[in-house]
């Protein structure tokens, strides 16, 4: 399948002429092709990726020749990334991130044919031809959004609380941080904490003695 492969501009000429001899299948270009490539993510992205090359496939098949609908379905898959996309996100979630588009623009293409297709054809059997593929198609669309739910629920940073110090480590917040007390607030080490207790409820002593020390305060 032939495509257009537009090189970033300022690029050496040496290096667009290796680029002309991989274009021609010259074999002694191999080495210095995989050389650049190596070097220059921007080059890779000039020439795509095995998914950027099904996702041109893709918005052929939906829009056909015409370059101003081409154009309009690569910019909302564009969208459609941008808004998935989320600052913590790692290499995982941008290829899931990826799947959910290319199984979204599958679903909308295959409906929109069913829709086409149902003017022409009313038998039952070619009916439920597409009835039984846009149903697969919703269900590959449903796993992979479950997917990249599940994995960032999984990459999630643990959430410790401890109720009797009063700490909270929330998203890798240290340990050591304690959230100041609010006012009328009280603990189990303030005095005014074990007045007005119910008869025969028994507050356990904090480590350190605190307890018993108030007790034994009291008592003289």
């Amino acid at each position: 399948m032939d495509r257009n492969v537009f090189l970033p501009a300022g690029l050496p000429e040496p290096d667009v002429q290796v680029f002309r001899a991989a274009a021609a299948n010259q074999e002694d270009s191999r080495f210095h092709l995989r050389e650049l490539l190596a070097n220059r993510s921007d080059l890779v992205e000039a020439i795509g990726t095995l998914a950027s090359e099904l996702e041109h496939r893709l918005i052929e098949h939906a829009a056909g020749p015409q370059i101003l609908i081409q154009e309009g379905i690569r910019a909302e898959l564009k969208l459609m990334r941008d808004s998935l996309l989320q600052p913590q996100d790692g290499t995982l979630e941008k290829l899931l991130i990826d799947q959910v588009v290319l199984c979204w623009l599958n679903l909308t293409t295959a409906e929109r044919q069913r829709d086409q297709d149902s003017a022409e054809d009313t038998s039952v059997t070619w009916a439920d031809f597409w009835d039984r593929h846009v149903s697969r198609l919703r269900g590959d669309l449903l796993r992979a959004t479950r997917a990249l739910a599940s994995v960032r629920r999984i990459l999630v940073p643990a959430l410790q609380v401890n109720i009797a110090q009063r700490q909270v480590n929330v998203s890798g917040q240290p340990s050591s941080f304690i959230p100041p007390r609010q006012p009328g607030s009280q603990t189990a080490s303030d005095p005014t904490a074990l007045t007005n207790l119910p008869q025969g409820l028994e507050v356990a002593p904090e480590p350190g003695g605190t307890l018993a020390d108030e007790r034994r305060a009291r008592s003289q």
